[in-house]
C-alpha cells in the first residue's frame, strides 16, 4: 500500500510540474505610442504569429482590447513636457509612465516603438529641444529606467517609421539608434524602419497610422526580431 501511495504522489508531483512547466509562458509587454494602442493594430497578428511558431508567449499590460498593452496615444519618449499631458494628468509621456507601468508587470520582454510624437507634440512647449539632436539620449534614458526598475527584462526597441509623405522620416534621428544597445547587454535594436518595406497602401489617410497591411508588416517584423530571444529565453526555463 505504501509503494502505492509512493507512486501515486510522485504522479501527481510529475504532473503538477508539467502543470507549472505549461503556465509559464513567456511574457511580452508592448509598450509605445498610438501605433501600439490601435487596435488590433501590429499586436493582434503578432501574437498569432509567435503562436503560430510554436512560441508559448503572453502578451502583458494593464491596457485591454486584442491584446494586452501599454500603448498610449500621442505620447512622447519622455522625460519633458508634450501636448499629451493635456489628457495624461502631465504625464504624456513613456518615461513617466514606466513606473506605473512595470510596478503591474514585469514582462520577461517588453518591445518598444516610440518616437514619433518627438516631431509633432514638443516644439512649442520645449523649444530648446530638438529630437533629430536629443531624441537618441532622451530613448537611452527610457531603457535604462526599464533596465533599473525591470532588471530581467529584455528591451528590443525600434527605429520610427517611414511616413507616407517621407521615405525618410526620422533618418537623423534613426541612425543613432544601434550605438544605444552597445552599452546596453539587456536591449536589442529592432529597424523596424528599413525591415517593414512600407509601402503606398500601408498607410491610413493620415500617411501616419497603419492600416492593416502596414501592421502586418510591422508584426512580422517583430516577430522575426523576437525568435531568437524567445528561443533563448525558453531555452533556459
Amino acid at each position: 500500500m505504501n509503494k502505492l501511495i509512493r507512486m501515486s504522489l510522485v504522479g501527481v508531483i510529475s504532473l503538477a510540474a508539467a502543470f507549472a512547466s505549461k503556465a509559464a509562458p513567456t511574457t511580452i509587454m508592448p509598450v509605445g505610442d498610438s501605433l501600439t494602442a490601435n487596435d488590433p493594430g501590429y499586436r493582434g497578428p503578432l501574437l498569432a504569429a509567435l503562436r503560430g511558431a510554436g512560441h508559448e508567449v503572453e502578451f502583458v499590460g494593464s491596457k485591454k482590447g486584442a491584446t494586452p498593452h501599454e500603448g498610449f496615444g500621442g505620447f512622447t519618449i519622455g522625460p519633458g513636457p508634450s501636448k499629451a499631458d493635456a489628457w495624461s494628468g502631465g504625464k504624456g509621456n513613456i518615461h513617466a509612465q514606466l513606473d506605473g507601468i512595470l510596478a503591474k508587470n514585469q514582462p520577461d520582454v517588453l518591445i518598444l516603438l516610440v518616437g514619433v510624437n518627438d516631431y509633432f507634440n514638443i516644439k512649442e512647449l520645449e523649444p530648446g529641444y530638438d529630437v533629430n539632436r536629443d531624441g537618441a539620449a532622451r530613448l537611452g534614458g527610457v531603457l535604462d529606467k526599464i533596465h533599473a526598475l525591470s532588471p530581467k527584462t529584455r528591451v528590443l526597441y525600434s527605429s520610427i517609421l517611414p511616413v507616407a509623405w517621407d521615405k525618410n522620416f526620422a533618418k537623423k534621428y534613426n541612425v543613432q539608434l544601434p550605438a544605444l544597445a552597445a552599452s546596453r547587454p539587456f536591449a536589442v535594436f529592432v529597424d523596424l524602419n528599413t525591415m517593414t518595406g512600407l509601402d503606398k497602401g500601408d498607410w491610413s489617410k493620415d500617411g501616419l497610422h497603419l492600416d492593416a497591411p502596414g501592421n502586418e508588416k510591422v508584426a512580422k517584423g517583430w516577430a522575426a526580431a523576437l525568435e531568437p530571444v524567445l528561443k533563448e529565453l525558453a531555452a533556459k526555463k
